[in-house]
Formats: structure tokens, sequence, C-alpha cells
């Protein structure tokens, strides 16, 4: 009964780090990085399209050192001094406030 309670309080516990990762995989290839972009429509002779101002246009991927995360002070080794915030990640919470005395 105790090897088994152990067994399960060690899992809990690698079940919980897991989800704790230092985050930066936005850092990391993904595989929508290789989707290519395919031919636009073109119009055959004698038609033409028609032009929409709310057309889907996907901009390039910016060029900075973490295109879709945030860069933030005081990074880890394991990502090379590097601490990221990743673009589908929420922001920390706020430190609580102190609430004032009531005498």
């Amino acid at each position: 009964m105790k090897f088994a309670s152990q067994v399960l309080t060690a899992v809990g516990v690698l079940m919980m780090t897991g989800c704790a990762g230092g985050g930066g995989y936005c850092l990391k290839a993904q595989p929508y990085d290789k989707a290519e972009s395919i031919v636009p429509i073109t119009a055959t002779s004698g038609l033409s399209l028609p032009q929409s101002a709310t057309a889907l246009n996907v901009p390039p991927a910016p060029k900075t050192e973490a295109p879709y995360g945030v860069l933030l002070p005081g990074g880890r080794k394991a990502n090379e001094g590097k601490r990221v915030q990743c673009l589908d990640e929420p922001p920390p919470l706020p430190a609580a406030a102190k609430l004032p005395s009531s005498s």
C-alpha cells in the first residue's frame, strides 16, 4: 500500500512538472513554419477577379529574435539566458496589492 502511494505521488509530481515547462517553445521550429503558400488565383482571358478589401493577406513572420513571443529579462541557462513569453501564453498576474489597514 505504501509503495502504491509513493508511485502515485511520483507520477503526480512528474505530471505537474511537465506542465511547468520553461516556455520558449515559440523559439523552436513549428510544423506550420514549413507551410508553403499556393499560387494566387488568376483570371482566364475575358474574365476579371473581384477585388476585395477584406481579402486575407498573411504577412511574413517578423525578423525578431522571438518572432511569436516577447523576450523578458532574467532567463535560464536552458534557454541560453533568454526568458520568453509566447503570444499564446497568458500574461503573468500582477503582484497582490497591500490593502490599507483599517485602524
